[in-house]
């Protein structure tokens, strides 16, 4: 997992290279006497994405198309840790949206919430 150094009252865990293996409960244990003390720790481990894909890659003007934008090895890929948006120029597009005018709808049957 890596090396710790311990000092005068502190001990620190130094991850090196962290893979997603390393992610986990830690326990620090301290010991003063006969005395024994603990703490855990959930350890995260972020992995960005090696490359976004959104398809289609192009689109025909007239016709109606769902566009996605999808993430491959992430984590934690939790919505409170990780999150995406699809932008038009600076602008963020939510609902389903057109160039002229918006129209907001719900998420259909399973639909992503990502892209609601």
């Amino acid at each position: 997992l890596g090396s710790v150094k311990s000092g005068t009252g502190s001990s620190v865990l130094w991850v090196h290279n962290a893979s997603l293996s390393a992610a986990g409960t830690r326990m620090c244990v301290g010991y003063c006497g006969k005395r024994s003390f603990h703490h855990t720790v959930n350890l995260l481990v972020f992995a960005f994405p090696d490359q976004l894909t959104v398809s289609p890659e192009s689109l025909v003007p007239g016709r109606d198309r769902e566009v996605a934008c999808t993430a491959h090895n992430v984590s934690p890929a939790r919505p409170d840790v990780f999150s995406m948006s699809l932008l038009l120029g600076d602008q963020e597009l939510e609902g389903m949206q057109t160039l002229d005018r918006d129209v907001m709808e719900g998420p259909q049957g399973d639909e992503d919430p990502l892209f609601q």
